[in-house]
């Protein structure tokens, strides 16, 4: 029995030990930044961060952002009757609200959930394309 309270004892310090990687503190780092602008960088970020519930085959909330992220989002009417992606005015957009945890009350969580949103570098890429216009 006193073996198994050993074992116990070198597993929890081993877990604390790894506790930024376990609830998501880590810095943002060079893997947070996508490698390109724009529209691109806007499918980059979802690829990396969106898709493992948001893909064709998940849709969460009815959302697919695999299959025509900008089809998907751009002058379209979400779940909280809120716009997903209006053009020129990011603050006003879903999307960039929810990936930076500003979303409104009674509107769900943070994108990713539970992260408190996506690194500053790439909620700026998000940003950048939706004042732009959002154009593909």
């Amino acid at each position: 029995m006193r073996r198994w309270t050993h074992v116990a004892m070198i597993c929890a310090m081993t877990l604390t030990g790894c506790d930024d990687y376990l609830f998501g503190e880590l810095e943002d780092g060079p893997d947070d930044v996508p490698a390109q602008t724009g529209y691109a960088g806007v499918v980059e970020i979802a690829q990396s961060q969106c898709l493992g519930c948001h893909s064709a085959a998940t849709m969460q909330g009815g959302l697919d952002l695999e299959t025509d992220l900008h089809a998907a989002t751009v002058g379209v009417t979400g779940q909280y009757i809120l716009p997903i992606v209006l053009e020129g005015q990011p603050r006003e957009s879903m999307l960039y609200m929810k990936i930076t945890d500003s979303h409104p009350d009674n509107t769900g969580t943070d994108m990713p959930p539970g992260s408190g949103g996506i690194s500053d570098a790439a909620a700026d890429v998000v940003f950048d394309w939706i004042l732009d216009g959002a154009p593909r």
